[in-house]
């Protein structure tokens, strides 16, 4: 009961001091995975109270299998739909017809054709008047087989690198004042800003993949480039699209400035479905996002299963 005890405090210290360390890199990849964290918790709390009353240590057991549930996409795929529906009756103002699909394909992925197979039937599916596609780790060796996308997709920039980030941006309208630019002076890692016409309007969109903060240096240059991104998003007038690889969950210190530039997260709720893998899909967190203005609205947003990648592709209908 002693090492229960000693688990759940230091868990729920971590949670504390989560704002207080938020400068540390290491204390910061670990914010990451917060619903374990409340596992922990609640696991040890269930294992205290359990000497007490077993009605309570039941109880706490029964909270720690709902959150493994959120988090273990067999269990999703079982119990859970895929897609949800988030609005059945979208605002009368709101833009519709626009579908957003973003994905990082893995530079190395050892399915190539089946995750693009993935992305060529969803780009399609659906009757969305204004089709964006965002793919990250391209490589020159990826650009021979995105042949099929860039016929059905006359509007494109590729930008294959032979490290992991390069990007490819596809659209079934033409992209406007388009700009590839490094938004940190530290790793040189660049993203893409730009507009696309949607009847009487021009969406602005930013796609954004900094690198990871596996280090102290890695840790800066993406505090700077979400930093800049957050910026350029607040300067920008009109509906506002920004999507990719964030390398940031919702519950890093860090994502708090994107929520106070009042954006929505089509993945939101109590458990976001978790995006990105690690140690064979045992660790897992949401770090693939897609915001969007108060001019838009949800119809429906969807995760992939398994495509050969470490991250799963998000597919947004508005």
């Amino acid at each position: 009961m002693w090492g229960a005890w000693l688990i759940g405090i230091l868990a729920t210290a971590h949670l504390v001091l989560a704002p207080k360390f938020a400068d540390t890199w290491w204390f910061d990849i670990t914010t990451n995975f917060r619903p374990y964290q409340w596992g922990v918790i609640v696991l040890c709390a269930g294992a205290v109270l359990w000497r007490f009353s077993r009605l309570l240590g039941l109880l706490a057991i029964l909270t720690v299998v709902t959150v493994a549930l959120g988090l273990n996409e067999g269990l999703q795929s079982k119990f859970l739909p895929q897609a949800r529906e988030l609005r059945e009756t979208p605002p009368a103002l709101a833009l519709r017809g626009v579908q957003v699909l973003s994905f990082n394909l893995l530079s190395t992925n050892p399915m190539p054709e089946h995750a693009l197979d993935w992305v060529f039937n969803e780009a399609l599916s659906g009757d969305a008047a204004t089709r964006l596609i965002f793919l990250m780790e391209v490589t020159p060796d990826w650009i021979p087989r995105l042949a099929a996308l860039r016929t059905k997709f006359p509007h494109h920039i590729e930008l294959p690198r032979d490290d992991n980030f390069g990007f490819a941006l596809y659209s079934s309208v033409p992209l406007n004042r388009v700009f590839v630019r490094s938004f940190d002076d530290k790793s040189n890692v660049p993203g893409l800003t730009g507009q696309i016409p949607h009847g009487k309007d021009w969406i602005s969109i930013i796609g954004v993949h900094p690198v990871p903060p596996v280090n102290a240096r890695f840790f800066q240059a993406r505090n700077e480039y979400l930093g800049h991104v957050r910026e350029l998003i607040g300067l920008t007038p009109g509906p506002v699209l920004a999507f990719g690889d964030f390398n940031c969950s919702r519950w890093s210190p860090h994502w708090a400035p994107f929520e106070n530039l009042g954006l929505q997260n089509a993945f939101g709720g109590l458990f976001p479905p978790a995006t990105w893998y690690t140690f064979r899909g045992l660790v897992r967190t949401h770090v693939d996002h897609v915001l969007f203005s108060p001019h838009f609205a949800v119809k429906k947003a969807e995760v992939s299963g398994f495509l050969g990648s470490d991250h799963r592709a998000l597919k947004v209908e508005f």
